[in-house]
């Protein structure tokens, strides 16, 4: 399909509800052009972004004491459960990689709501999974070292998460033919810094390999990043959208102009995560807002990519996800994302 945002709101996953009813009537009246089914965090420690997607990964258990995920270390037992893996993978087996109810009660509930969801007539529905490098980087093993440095570990892991895409947009194909999947990388801020011993190109060809199977499927990928990083990366990760905290790290991105005007001309489009999730959204308004985006839009423009093709590729979005946030707070973040949405589009 041919598609413009123009500014459209579009959400990032997770929300401080734990009725997923609830979370999905907010979601329905804020972002009801591109409805998402809702990560619950508060509502289980089992929803988080890295426990909801760990089933059927090899090696792996979750440790209900520390809430955290573990890696049992690459001995006999993981390379049978890695064979397994790999095997149901290479015969697309998806069911062996579903999320489970327990998981994701958000996922479940969506995925019974057709009509409601019909009657939005939304552009796209979204869903998301937590990125490859950030989810090895969290799964230690019993020295505390971060399995990204176990390649058999890593390749396990990014086919499951392969997998798991696969599965979760064959269930959003029922709800609507276009999707979007966000890929969720917090940690890829840590990337060339001393704590992080990864190639830029190695984080390329991990992410890319979900992103990859998001287009293949038919879907629009994106990759979001809430902290400063090597930005080359998300653009050379074949993603359709660019997602990020521009309220903290605008000025920090237009450091690519040239990989900018690149990627919009490509038709790339860009979620400018423009209201902060922090406390600073007390001081702020929707012209506030706008200023300091427009402000960002016009020094694109000095490098030669016009303002109303940036205004045509671009989504307005919260800086982060609402999960941890009260709800009072979420909702005006939320009730802003569309303000500001509407400032762009006038």
């Amino acid at each position: 399909m041919s598609f413009k945002p123009m500014g459209t709101p579009i959400a990032i996953g997770s929300f401080p509800y734990t009725n997923p009813a609830e979370a999905l009537d907010v979601i329905k009246k804020h972002f009801p052009e591109i409805p998402l089914w809702p990560q619950l965090p508060i509502a289980d420690p089992q929803e988080q972004m890295y426990v909801q997607y760990y089933e059927g990964m090899p090696g792996i258990v979750y440790d209900e004491s520390k809430m955290k995920l573990v890696a049992t270390g690459a001995d006999d037992r993981f390379f049978e459960e890695m064979a397994e893996t790999m095997t149901h993978a290479m015969e697309e087996n998806l069911e062996y990689f579903a999320i489970t109810p327990e998981k994701a009660r958000g996922l479940h509930y969506f995925l019974t709501q057709k009509q409601a969801i019909d009657e939005l007539r939304p552009a796209f529905v979204k869903g998301h999974i937590t990125g490859p490098v950030s989810f090895c980087l969290t799964v230690m093993d019993s020295e505390m070292k971060p399995v990204l440095y176990d390649e058999s570990y890593r390749e396990a892991i990014t086919t499951s998460l392969a997998c798991k895409v696969k599965w979760q947009m064959d269930q959003l194909k029922n709800l609507n033919d276009n999707i979007i999947v966000f890929i969720d990388e917090p940690y890829l801020s840590s990337l060339g810094s001393s704590m992080v011993a990864l190639s830029a190109e190695d984080a390329v060809s991990m992410i890319g390999s979900i992103t990859a199977v998001v287009r293949e499927k038919g879907g629009l990928s994106g990759v979001h990043c809430c902290g400063n990083t090597d930005w080359q990366v998300l653009f050379d990760s074949g993603c359709d959208i660019i997602s990020f905290d521009a309220y903290e790290f605008g000025e920090n991105f237009l450091l690519y102009p040239d990989s900018i005007k690149s990627f919009i001309e490509n038709g790339g489009f860009i979620a400018w995560g423009i209201v902060p999730t922090s406390d600073e959204i007390l001081k702020e308004t929707e012209d506030t807002l706008w200023e300091k985006l427009e402000e960002l839009w016009k020094k694109l423009e000095a490098k030669g990519i016009s303002i109303e093709k940036i205004r045509e590729q671009s989504f307005i979005s919260p800086s982060c996800g609402l999960g941890n946030k009260e709800v009072d707070m979420a909702v005006k973040m939320m009730e802003m994302c569309r303000k500001v949405s509407d400032k762009v589009k006038a």
